[in-house]
């Protein structure tokens, strides 16, 4: 059934759209599922790890807790940094001829920075037995993206194909963390409130530099990305670090562990 919405949206886009509009948007949306090979060695890990948990609740929520917050926090990290250079990105990998893209590929980053919990929600749901519980969470996606392609996706071709799955992966997402909360203890807001804070302010801060400083970026095609993806990133590691010290002292206890 994953499988099948991963498609659903090529086949009918090339069938309404055409084939110039399904190049461009299968590029875009192949580019938006890196982070599932980026992060698979993490999953399957876990999975083992949930499945030995699945008794304990209050263990089994830590490391939920956990997993959740490290692959999150990259993930928005990630997917910020392509977002300041988007264009950059696309001209350098690709070429201009597919600039025609870029509104989709930006909209679709919001999918690669979201599509990491799918993953570990179906890891958690099978390992406490429960993978029926997932069946609220595929009709929800299936009715959001249907009624996604032929509304936003008849209007604005590929940019409303891409908003189509956006929005079928958030409702999906949503659906399945209700019907989490019966296994394990977590907050959506801590999920997702320090990362989405973080991104919108070092976004921000990003856009008004550029447009304040003309000469603040080199115009050379490889420095120009390079220094912005790494103020951004810049910008974004120093507010985790200092307004989110719960989460910094998780990340700094696994990557320097007490002796």
């Amino acid at each position: 059934s994953i499988m099948a919405l991963d498609r659903i949206d090529n086949i009918w886009t090339g069938v309404y759209l055409g084939k110039d509009a399904l190049g461009y948007y299968s590029r875009a949306f192949s580019f938006s599922t890196y982070t599932r090979i980026l992060f698979a060695p993490i999953e399957n890990v876990l999975a083992g790890t949930y499945a030995e948990l699945k008794s304990n609740r209050s263990k089994l929520s830590v490391v939920f807790n956990t997993a959740s917050s490290i692959i999150i926090w990259s993930s928005f990290a990630l997917c910020g940094m392509l977002t300041v250079v988007s264009k950059e990105f696309i001209l350098i990998v690709l070429g201009s001829k597919w600039l025609p893209m870029l509104d989709a590929f930006r909209l679709l980053l919001i999918f690669m920075m979201i599509d990491p919990l799918r993953k570990i929600l179906g890891h958690i749901f099978i390992a406490v037995g429960k993978p029926e519980a997932l069946i609220p969470s595929l009709i929800v996606r299936f009715i959001v993206f249907g009624a996604g392609l032929y509304t936003l996706g008849f209007k604005y071709g590929i940019i409303g194909v891409a908003a189509s799955a956006v929005l079928m992966l958030i409702a999906g997402n949503a659906v399945a963390l209700l019907q989490l909360r019966k296994y394990i203890d977590f907050s959506v807001m801590r999920m997702f409130g320090g990362p989405a804070i973080c991104l919108i302010i070092s976004g921000s801060i990003l856009y008004l530099l550029g447009g304040t400083y003309e000469g603040i970026y080199s115009q050379n095609m490889i420095v120009s990305p390079l220094i912005k993806a790494a103020t951004f990133l810049l910008i974004f590691l120093s507010l985790f670090i200092l307004f989110f010290q719960k989460d910094f002292k998780l990340w700094r206890s696994l990557l320097l562990p007490s002796k």
